[in-house]
C-alpha cells in the first residue's frame, strides 16, 4: 500500500533518479516492514526479501522471472537482511550503553553470556559467512558487528556471482565481467537502467528469450536463420547495422 500510494506521483516521474526513488521506497515501505527489527533483524525471512525484489522489478519493468541474483548483481543492492541486521546490532549497542541496573542490559548480558536466542544467531551468521571467530575475540562489540556486516555483504555477492556463472537460461550472462560497477552508480533513468539489465541478462522480449517455450526462436526479420537471442539482436542482426554503426562505429559486434 505504501508503494502504491507513492507510485503515480514519484516513482513514475522520469525526472526523479532511480537512487532517489529507492530513498522514497526506504521511507515509505521499509519503515513499515522493518518494524521491530531490533529483535528479529538477525534472522533471514524471504517474505522480507520479496518486497525489495517486487519493487526493483516494478521500477525497471523487469519480467517476473528475473533471477534474484541478477537483481542484486546489476543494482549492487544488498539483501534486506543486511539492513535488518544493522538495525538489530544498533539496538544491541544502545542497550550495552545503559546503566548496569537496567533490565534490557541485564537480559542482553545474560543472552550473550549463555549464547542463546539472538546471540546464537550471531554465531550461525559467522559460520555461514566463514568468519574466523578467534579473530573477533579482541575486538569491541561495535567492531565485531561492523566486521560481520561486511562479511555478510561479501558472502551474499559471492553467492550471487556463483549463481550467475552457472546460469543456463540467460544467454551469455555467465560470461560477463561481474567486477564492473553496478548500474545504479551511472545515474541513468529507470527506463534506460531497465533496458540495460534486460540486455545484460538476456531478458529482452525477443523470440529466443529466457524461459520461453520455443527457446531457440529464429529471428523473423533477417535471413541469417539464427536464434533471436540477445547477442543476435544487439550485435549481429543486419537489420540494425545502421544503428550499431551510429553508436559503436561497427556494423556487427
Amino acid at each position: 500500500m505504501a508503494i502504491s500510494s507513492t507510485w503515480s506521483d514519484y516513482i513514475r516521474n522520469p525526472k526523479i533518479s532511480s537512487n532517489n526513488k529507492l530513498k522514497i521506497f526506504d521511507a515509505a515501505s521499509r519503515s513499515v516492514l522493518f518494524y521491530g527489527a531490533q529483535i528479529w533483524g538477525c534472522k533471514r525471512y524471504d517474505d522480507v526479501e520479496k518486497l525489495l525484489r517486487f519493487f526493483i522489478k516494478k521500477l525497471f519493468s523487469l519480467p517476473q522471472n528475473t533471477p534474484n541474483y541478477m537483481i542484486h548483481i546489476e543494482t549492487g543492492l544488498s539483501s534486506q537482511f543486511v539492513q535488518t541486521l544493522q538495525i538489530h546490532f544498533n539496538y544491541i549497542l544502545k542497550v550495552t550503553c545503559l546503566s548496569d541496573n537496567r533490565l534490557p542490559k541485564i537480559l542482553a548480558s545474560e543472552i550473550i553470556a549463555k549464547n542463546i536466542s539472538w546471540a546464537k544467531d550471531w554465531e550461525n551468521i559467522c559460520n555461514e559467512t566463514e568468519i574466523d571467530l578467534s579473530r573477533l575475540a579482541d575486538l569491541s562489540l561495535q567492531e565485531k558487528f561492523s566486521h560481520i556486516i561486511d562479511a555478510v555483504k561479501t558472502h551474499e555477492m559471492s553467492i550471487n556471482i556463483q549463481y550467475a556463472k552457472s546460469s543456463q537460461f540467460h544467454d551469455s550472462y555467465s560470461l560477463l565481467d561481474f567486477n564492473v560497477s553496478p548500474l545504479l552508480l551511472y545515474g541513468y533513468d529507470s527506463k534506460a537502467t531497465g533496458l540495460l539489465i534486460k540486455a545484460r541478462g538476456g531478458l529482452l522480449d525477443i523470440n529466443a528469450r529466457a524461459f520461453k517455450n520455443n527457446t531457440f526462436g529464429i529471428c523473423t526479420i533477417c535471413n541469417l536463420d539464427m536464434a533471436e537471442n540477445t547477442f543476435h539482436f544487439i550485435g549481429v542482426c543486419p537489420i540494425y547495422k545502421r544503428i550499431r554503426f551510429t553508436h559503436f562505429n561497427k556494423h556487427t559486434l
